[in-house]
């Protein structure tokens, strides 16, 4: 079934304001000044969904990825990676994006687990050809905003993959189990 990307764009969007985002964000960076999460469309295309800003005034640009459900409830640990942006193209994951940091926050536990974006991109590249090989791919149809459709594909990557870059946060009115 195809999504259509103004409604992805809305529904993350409706996600920042439904969640505790800024109590989110602040147990991964107990620092944080600034939490502004109304970027342009541009900036969002080009991977910045919000922008932090630490006491130290380094000011982060983030890409948020919203899962409704925390694998942990179900004794799995994975992050949902992008490996192919747009598949027909050919463009892979994450190619071109202006991001410092990517957030995973699960929606059902609050619960978010962030990696610095350069690192997490040459690990994925370091692995890729093995991740493609024995993970299933999962395929979105994305209708964009002169109604063509195109192809991304991502894999549930085990997190320990990424265990030695993950800074983690879990709120502590949540249950994670």
């Amino acid at each position: 079934m195809a999504t259509y990307f103004s409604q992805d764009l809305r529904r993350s969007r409706q996600d920042t304001q439904e969640l505790p985002l800024e109590q989110i964000i602040r147990g991964l960076f107990p620092d944080l000044i600034s939490l502004q999460t109304s970027v342009t469309d541009r900036e969002d295309i080009s991977g910045t969904d919000a922008l932090i800003r630490l006491s130290d005034d380094q000011r982060l640009k983030t890409d948020l990825k919203f899962r409704t459900l925390d694998p942990r409830r179900f004794g799995n640990d994975d992050l949902a990676v992008e490996t192919w942006s747009v598949f027909e193209k050919k463009i892979p994951g994450y190619r071109g994006k202006q991001t410092d940091v990517l957030i995973w926050i699960f929606k059902d536990t609050h619960r978010a687990v962030a990696v610095p974006f350069h690192a997490y991109r040459k690990r994925v590249a370091e692995k890729r050809k093995m991740l493609l090989r024995t993970l299933p791919t999962q395929t979105q149809t994305t209708i964009n905003h002169y109604g063509q459709s195109y192809e991304s594909h991502h894999l549930f990557v085990p997190a320990w993959i990424f265990q030695d870059l993950i800074i983690e946060a879990h709120n502590p009115t949540q249950k994670i189990a």
